[in-house]
C-alpha cells in the first residue's frame, strides 16, 4: 500500500468546553502523528463535506449527501431527488428542543418499517417516497430539488434545533410537513409501545442533504473500507474498490495503492457523553491501526499517512511521510492541543 488516510469523525471530543474529557489518555502515537506530522487543512463543517471535498462532489456547499449515502446503502442509481429523512428525538429543555439521532435510539427493524409505512400513506398526496437504508438512515424522494439550506445530522445532534432548522425558499413548505410528521409519530403504536418502555420515542425526522446523485466523483483513492454509507457511497461513484472495514491495519488489502479508512468506533460514545468508552475505543483506535500503520511507515512500506479527525463541526488533516519520523526537534502533540478551533 502506497497511502493511507485515516478518517475518524470523532477524534476530538465534541464539547470543547470538557477539557477534563482527555484526562488519562494516553495515545503516544497519535502524539506522534500530530507532532511530527504536517497540519495540511483546519476543516469547519464536519465529516461529510469534507469527504465531498476530497471526491470531488459539488456543489461545496450544499453537496448532495442523502442521494449518495443511499447508494453506499445499497439503493439503485436513478436520477431522483433524494434527501435525508432520519429519524430522531427531540427532547424539550425549557424552550428549546435538542436532538438525539436515531443511531442512539435502539430502533429495530419492525419499528422502521411500521413508521415508513405510516409516513408513505400520510405524504402519498404530496408525491413523497420514504425508504429505510439502515433502521436509523431514511430516505425521502422528492419530486423536485427543495430551495432549502440545511445541516447535517452529525451537526446537530445534541444540540437545540432553533437556528439548525431549513432556510430558504421552501422553508416554510418543508417545516409544515416537519410538523405534520411529528403529529403523525405522536399517534403511532410504536410510539406508544416505546413509552410504556419508557425508551425515547421516534417523535421527529431530521431533513437534510437534498440532491440527485452525481454521475460521478474522483477517485483520489482505490480502496475505501467503511461501514458508513456515506464513504461508501463516495466510493461506488468514484469507481474505486468499496470493502466492509476490518478489525485491524493488518486487514487491509496490500494491493491497494491508496486508500481510505472511516474509523466509526470513538463516534457512539462521543455522541452519548459516555468519556470513559471514548477513551477506551481511541486507545484501541491507537492499537489495531496507528500504531501498525506507523510501524508499516518506518518500514518503507507505506509512503504516507494521514489522519484528519473531527470534534463536532470543526476539524483537522495531518499528513506524515516517512522523513517526518526523523524530525525529532519536533515534540509529540496532545489531542487537546491540537484540537481544531471554531
Amino acid at each position: 500500500m502506497r497511502s493511507l488516510s485515516l478518517l475518524v469523525p470523532a477524534l476530538f471530543w465534541p464539547d470543547p468546553a470538557a477539557p477534563h474529557s482527555y484526562e488519562g489518555l494516553d495515545l503516544p502515537q497519535v502524539a506522534l502523528l500530530l507532532g511530527r506530522g504536517r497540519r495540511v487543512e483546519d476543516l469547519s463543517n464536519g465529516p461529510g463535506h469534507w469527504l465531498a471535498h476530497r471526491f470531488g462532489v459539488e456543489p461545496r456547499t450544499q453537496p448532495p449527501l442523502a442521494a449518495i449515502a443511499r447508494l453506499g446503502s445499497g439503493g439503485a442509481r436513478d436520477t431522483r431527488v433524494w434527501m435525508r429523512a432520519d429519524p430522531v428525538h427531540l427532547q424539550p429543555q425549557g424552550t428549546e428542543l435538542f436532538l438525539t439521532r436515531g443511531a442512539d435510539l435502539a430502533i429495530d427493524s419492525s419499528e422502521a418499517d411500521a413508521i415508513v409505512a405510516a409516513l408513505n400513506a400520510f405524504f402519498a398526496a404530496d408525491g413523497l417516497h420514504f425508504v429505510a437504508g439502515s433502521v436509523h438512515s431514511w430516505f425521502v424522494a422528492l419530486e423536485r430539488m427543495p430551495d432549502l439550506v440545511t445541516v447535517p445530522l452529525e451537526l446537530a445532534h445534541g444540540h437545540s434545533i432553533d437556528a439548525l432548522l431549513p432556510r430558504g425558499g421552501d422553508a416554510q413548505m418543508w417545516l409544515q410537513r416537519f410538523n405534520e410528521a411529528q403529529m403523525l409519530l405522536h399517534g403511532l403504536p410504536v410510539n406508544e409501545a416505546r413509552e410504556q418502555r419508557a425508551v425515547p420515542t421516534i417523535n421527529s425526522l431530521w431533513l437534510w442533504g437534498a440532491g440527485t446523485l452525481p454521475p460521478t466523483a474522483r477517485r483520489w483513492v482505490d480502496a475505501v473500507y467503511a461501514a458508513d454509507p456515506l464513504p461508501r457511497g463516495m466510493g461506488l461513484l468514484a469507481g474505486t474498490r468499496v470493502r466492509m472495514l476490518p478489525a485491524e491495519f493488518a486487514a487491509l488489502e496490500p494491493d491497494d495503492g491508496a486508500a481510505l479508512v472511516q474509523i466509526d468506533d470513538p463516534t457512539t460514545p462521543a455522541s452519548t457523553g459516555d468519556q470513559g468508552a471514548w477513551r477506551t475505543a481511541l486507545a484501541d483506535f491507537e492499537q489495531r491501526w496507528l500504531r501498525p500503520a506507523l510501524a508499516s511507515l518506518r518500514a518503507g512500506r507505506l509512503e504516507q499517512l494521514e489522519l484528519t479527525g473531527f470534534g463536532g463541526r470543526h476539524g483537522r488533516t495531518t499528513l506524515m511521510q516517512r522523513g517526518d519520523l526523523w524530525k525529532f526537534w519536533r515534540r509529540p502533540a496532545t489531542l487537546p492541543s491540537q484540537r481544531p478551533r471554531p
